[in-house]
């Protein structure tokens, strides 16, 4: 029980920090309109998915992992399924943001006016592709064998 209560407490730590800061750069971003650039709005952005991982995503974990809870596969899906999506879509703002710190120091003589819409298209269809399988096997499914197998709890 206390490796239980010390992945909480850091975990909470952590959503604290990842919440507050990103909420600084939320704050920042729509009270300067001297900063509303194309990559600082791939940065807002970023900082919003981050904002969400850290409000929501980390603490429902947290829950989940210190009650058990949900016990059906839907339920128990859709807790872990809410920071893997999280994580994912920030990945994805890290690349766009990448891309367009590459299209703008390398192409800069051959910049396209539809240039955004291309990549934003892009990156929605790689996003998508991602997405496209859905899990069919019980995420939940092999922790509870391992609890029956073992006698307790596996942490």
């Amino acid at each position: 029980m206390d490796y239980l209560l010390a992945y909480a407490v850091a975990e909470l730590l952590l959503s604290v920090h990842i919440s507050l800061s990103n909420l600084l750069v939320l704050y920042v971003y729509l009270r300067k309109k001297d900063v509303r650039t194309v990559t600082n709005t791939y940065i807002f952005s970023l900082a919003l998915t981050d904002f969400l991982a850290g409000c929501f995503g980390i603490p429902i974990t947290i829950i989940s992992v210190l009650t058990r809870r949900p016990q059906s596969f839907y339920g128990c899906l859709f807790v872990h399924l809410i920071l893997c999506i999280l994580c994912t879509i920030s990945t994805f703002h890290m690349l766009a943001i990448a891309v367009d710190k590459y299209v703008t120091i390398c192409c800069r003589d051959q910049l396209f006016l539809s240039r955004y819409t291309r990549f934003s298209f892009s990156a929605f269809c790689l996003s998508s592709t991602f997405f496209a399988r859905w899990p069919t096997q019980d995420p939940c499914e092999n922790l509870d064998k391992r609890d029956h197998k073992s006698g307790g709890s596996s942490l």
